[in-house]
């Protein structure tokens, strides 16, 4: 069995755009209160914070059932995917002045939901790299989108 850090380290951390790194470093360095909200495995996403310097308690991600430690293929509900994301942001940030939030994706699927609310919330919503046929909806719901000039580290 592997280990999540270990994993990450030897199969996701490549695949991280440096854009990224560098904003949630600058957004950190500026004193903003970064949260990581994911519908990956919690302890793959407790692992990637911590290359990211972001604290395990502003990490969230899919979490299994756990009896007698034994791990089970039961999610813990709310699922932290589309409208999860938006519920656990509102649970960690609990109540925030308007236009105080910036949330991020890279996949309309499972992010939009997120997106669409911080949008609603005169926040920034920015959707990396998205499917060029739904521009007209991003527009159209006050999400920015952003093509990352940068490869992966994993092609760099």
């Amino acid at each position: 069995m592997i280990e999540a850090t270990e994993y990450f380290e030897n199969h996701l951390k490549k695949a991280i755009f440096p854009e990224m790194l560098t904003l949630v470093n600058v957004l950190q360095q500026m004193g903003v209160d970064v949260y990581i909200v994911s519908a990956s495995a919690h302890n793959v996403v407790v692992a990637a914070a911590k290359y990211f310097g972001v604290p395990e308690n502003r990490v969230l991600g899919v979490r299994l059932a756990i009896e007698n430690g034994i791990i089970q293929p039961k999610v813990i509900r709310p699922f932290s995917f589309s409208a999860g994301k938006t519920w656990y942001i509102q649970k960690f940030a609990g109540d925030f002045p308007r236009g105080n939030i910036m949330v991020f994706g890279d996949s309309y699927k499972t992010d939009g939901h997120m997106l669409r609310f911080a949008a609603q919330q005169e926040g920034l919503a920015l959707l990396v790299n998205p499917d060029a046929k739904i521009a007209e909806t991003l527009e159209k719901n006050g999400i920015l989108s952003y093509d990352l000039p940068s490869k992966p580290l994993l092609d760099n």
